[in-house]
């Protein structure tokens, strides 16, 4: 199982859904069309060495490093 925790995208930052998914790959698919769908681009998985992904993104004003989701692997 991995959990992915998806962020607000307007101006206050929350978690606004937590998601259970099979891989990372289903996980990693989820969170780039969460992205995409709201105009953000640039969506980059970051490694945080700690069994975690921060995913990050260009908004679309243009604001790069934005943080959408974070993908927390083997819980």
């Amino acid at each position: 199982m991995v959990k992915v925790q998806f962020y607000s995208l307007g101006k206050d930052f929350k978690i606004v859904k937590t998601e259970d998914f099979d891989n990372v790959t289903e996980a990693k698919d989820n969170v780039y069309h969460y992205g995409i769908s709201n105009g953000y681009t640039n969506i980059k998985f970051v490694d945080d060495e700690d069994y975690q992904l921060r995913v990050t993104a260009t908004t679309p004003n243009g604001r790069a490093g934005r943080n959408i989701a974070s993908i927390e692997l083997g819980w």
